[in-house]
């Protein structure tokens, strides 16, 4: 049998010749190997000396059903180097079951799906990171607020840990540091702003940023203008009309260009409130939309047409002309409701290149 299921070209070289021949005998009490009529050899666990070795065979063996298989997507799990116990491999085999498969899939001790055990091992060593990170950065802005001391806080570690919060709870623990970094005489700069948004942003938690700017002198971080977009579009997506008025207000108090100038944030503003009349029937919300969607049309009409990209890595890069697109269709769908001219509209959004509902 060892004959028939083996490569002729690997007859030839007596090792490989030896090696199949011991691999054709089933070892029951240490389960050696796994082979099944297809030459499809998963991995090989030998004792020689006391030393455990993992040998992993990966030829391609032409069988009886003539067809060519591959060993690259096996998995391994092995006891510990130089244990006293048996080694043992528990294989999860990748390749579709045949009736002549030997031995059964009964004899193989199945392992749960990788996929899940791989990611929570990442999630660990990522908060684990964290936790130390976080950790070694109190512990300098304490030491450099009792007494001067030589070795200073990078400013890109507060980015870096920015990235590494997987959760809300975490980039509060980090804001929390804020106040006490900035007591040492350091400050913060418009890409720590615009890091922390968009964090903020991406763990789906923008209250936490509208929080820290909403406080300007306890947390002292300027909020930029792409900042401040960011902010109105995670409201505008996910928030009420009161969190986007909030971040409204905001522009004044950063000295941010006036809402009526900038057509992004103004056409956020109006789509929310749009949304919130038609939905709610609030007069207020109608008034401002009413106030603001002509200054609107006439900025439009100096703006030029926004060609959006429907490639991801491209949209990752014009993500707020992708803002815009959102926010001016769902105006359209709101103003159409409401029964209202948006001509205009319709015709920058057509010249931009957007998918029009008829």
């Amino acid at each position: 049998m060892c004959s028939r299921y083996f490569s002729p070209c690997c007859r030839s070289d007596s090792k490989f010749w030896l090696v199949w021949q011991l691999l054709c005998f089933r070892r029951d009490s240490h389960n050696t190997t796994v082979v099944n009529c297809a030459g499809e050899m998963t991995g090989l666990t030998t004792t020689i000396r006391g030393i455990n070795t993992l040998t992993a065979f990966w030829p391609t063996c032409i069988g009886c059903t003539g067809r060519n298989r591959s060993f690259s997507q096996l998995r391994f799990t092995v006891r510990g180097f130089g244990t006293s116990t048996s080694p043992t491999i528990d294989g999860q085999s990748l390749f579709e079951e045949t009736s002549d498969s030997l031995p059964h899939s009964d004899y193989l001790q199945p392992l749960a799906s990788a996929q899940p055990i791989a990611e929570v091992a990442r999630e660990d060593i990522r908060s684990q990171r964290f936790d130390r990170t976080f950790e070694l950065l109190s512990n300098q802005i304490d030491r450099t607020l009792t007494k001067k001391h030589p070795l200073q806080v990078r400013g890109s570690t507060w980015i870096y840990l920015f990235d590494l919060a997987t959760r809300r709870e975490q980039l509060q623990r980090v804001s929390s540091k804020f106040s006490q970094f900035l007591d040492g005489g350091r400050h913060f700069s418009d890409k720590h702003a615009s890091a922390f948004i968009r964090r903020c942003s991406e763990l789906h938690c923008p209250q936490l940023a509208l929080t820290v700017f909403s406080n300007r002198s306890a947390h002292r971080m300027d909020l930029t203008a792409t900042g401040a977009r960011r902010l109105l579009y995670a409201f505008h997506e996910e928030g009420t009309l009161s969190d986007v008025v909030t971040v409204a207000a905001l522009f004044p108090l950063y000295n941010l260009p006036a809402l009526s100038s900038d057509p992004v944030s103004c056409a956020l503003l109006i789509s929310a409130c749009l949304r919130e009349a038609n939905t709610s029937g609030s007069e207020p919300a109608r008034t401002v939309a009413a106030a603001l969607l002509h200054p609107f049309e006439q900025l439009l009409s100096q703006t030029p047409p926004a060609s959006v990209p429907y490639d991801p890595f491209w949209e990752r890069r014009s993500g707020e002309t992708e803002w815009m697109k959102r926010a001016t269709l769902r105006m359209l769908d709101s103003l159409a409701i409401g029964g209202q001219d948006a001509s205009r509209i319709r015709d920058w959004c057509m010249n931009s290149g957007f998918e029009l509902k008829n």
